[in-house]
């Protein structure tokens, strides 16, 4: 059985989907164990006692629900093919927001979000520890999305410097 080691983790599977940038753990009943995206640097991912497997277009995959404690969830839904890669940028949080009171809100243009598109926020592993303070500080939280941007409400304190933050906008779920 081949298993991925990750940032001093270890993923069992019994299939390892290795594509341009991304790779797909599945079990044998086809679930998604787990997937990375947006992968620069496959230096990083070391796959014991198995070989990745090249996706074709009519590759079949499971896409499993992870309950809060981390553990599979049985059934999860069939797609007919990898779905499309999923897509990162890296975008600014201003020093201007909306609204004298909070929640505050900022909104982002981002190329390619759609209003049912899953977009996750995170900092770069570049940020100073004064970004990750003013970060945590904003108390962010999703105030929805339209096609074309995202819109960010903060519930905390507004930060007086620009914060890099990396977007990813998930298309394999």
């Amino acid at each position: 059985m081949p298993t991925l080691k990750y940032l001093d983790r270890s993923y069992d599977c019994t299939t390892a989907i290795k594509g341009d940038d991304y790779i797909r753990l599945l079990d044998s009943n086809g679930c998604l164990v787990a997937s990375f995206d947006g992968i620069s640097d496959f230096s990083v991912f070391e796959l014991e006692s198995g070989n990745y497997t090249t996706p074709t277009p009519d590759h079949e995959c499971h896409v499993a629900v992870i309950r809060d404690d981390g553990t599979l969830a049985k059934g999860g839904h069939k797609c007919n093919s990898i779905v499309s890669k999923s897509k990162q940028t890296t975008l600014v949080i201003g020093k201007t927001w909306a609204g004298s009171t909070a929640p505050y809100t900022q909104t982002l243009k981002v190329s390619d979000v759609t209003e049912d598109s899953v977009v996750e926020i995170s900092l770069p592993s570049t940020a100073t520890t004064d970004e990750v303070t003013a970060f945590q500080k904003l108390m962010l939280q999703d105030g929805g999305q339209t096609e074309g941007s995202i819109t960010l409400r903060a519930f905390g304190t507004k930060n007086t410097k620009d914060i890099t933050i990396n977007v990813i906008i998930r298309r394999d779920l």
